[in-house]
């Protein structure tokens, strides 16, 4: 049987292959990424009239950095379809069948683009999948799936159980403005605390793919708090084992803090710590904490 190369996952003992695509936006430590054979397309942060592949061609500190102290505001743009087009012609020139998991929709273009690159190759095996979250709940799907198809899943119930997942994976996060949110055009429900939060810390979530509202709360540390109890409300509810991701921006103290209290109250499987990338770092700041968790499914 063949082994698992270092540019795709390979189903070992079936005629074909399953490579899982993603986005950069997923924040996934690139050394599970290289591990699980997870192709990443970058998106692009881009200041005044220079484009940066995400995470590619700059780190979340420098990024951060010249956010914090240059004098251009960055922008971002999502990956064209010809990007995703080089990805999806390798997979299919070397016999694999594809699953692309992407930013949600109503965040970015990202997704449009990859179904648009799809439609270059008629007849071929590839399904694009709008996750309908990001970060770190985008990155554990993409883990889910490449380690089913690993374990020699097929593409059609790769997407069933992903598909199954996106409502029950959930992300909650804290940030220190929502200044940048409205910069970049993403805040969503969260619009209602604008001229409301002197002195306040916004816990907010991802709910239908769009930046909304949970909570208002006075300090720093009580959101921390109080996005572990809600997490913690939630996961007990279910009964089920999850798959925690903490992520931050330029706040690894409080990552830390969230971690360990994630540690001893939820259910994990496995709990990964990871920066959050420069795309999306610059719609939510430096000082971001999320917390995102993914149950484990018997099926």
């Amino acid at each position: 049987a063949r082994q698992p190369s270092a540019v795709g996952v390979i189903c070992v003992g079936r005629d074909f292959m399953v490579r899982i695509v993603t986005d950069s936006t997923s924040d996934l430590p690139s050394e599970l990424a290289k591990q699980l054979g997870i192709r990443i397309v970058p998106l692009r942060v881009i200041f005044g009239t220079e484009s940066l592949r995400d995470g590619v061609d700059i780190t979340p500190d420098v990024f951060f950095t010249r956010l914090k102290t240059g004098p251009i505001l960055p922008t971002t743009s999502q990956p064209s379809p010809a990007d995703f087009q080089a990805v999806f012609k390798e997979a299919i020139q070397a016999g694999e069948e594809i699953v692309c998991l992407t930013i949600s929709a109503a965040l970015s273009g990202t997704y449009l683009s990859a179904t648009m690159a799809k439609e270059s190759f008629l007849n071929s095996p590839i399904s694009v999948i709008d996750t309908r979250t990001t970060s770190m709940a985008l990155g554990m799907l993409a883990e889910e799936a490449a380690r089913m198809a690993m374990a020699g899943a097929t593409r059609q119930q790769i997407v069933a159980h992903v598909e199954k997942l996106i409502p029950l994976t959930h992300v909650l996060f804290t940030v220190d403005t929502l200044e940048y949110l409205q910069r970049g055009g993403r805040i969503g429900g969260a619009q209602a605390l604008l001229g409301t939060l002197l002195n306040i810390k916004p816990l907010l979530t991802l709910r239908d793919g769009r930046v909304e509202p949970v909570e208002r709360i006075r300090t720093k540390r009580k959101a921390l708090d109080r996005m572990i109890e809600i997490a913690v409300q939630r996961t007990r509810e279910t009964g089920y084992t999850y798959r925690v991701a903490v992520v931050h921006g330029q706040a690894p103290d409080e990552a830390v803090y969230v971690a360990n209290r994630a540690r001893e109250q939820i259910r994990c499987a496995s709990l990964h710590q990871s920066e959050v990338g420069p795309v999306i770092g610059t719609h939510v700041g430096p000082g971001v904490v999320g917390l995102a968790f993914m149950p484990i499914l018997s099926d």
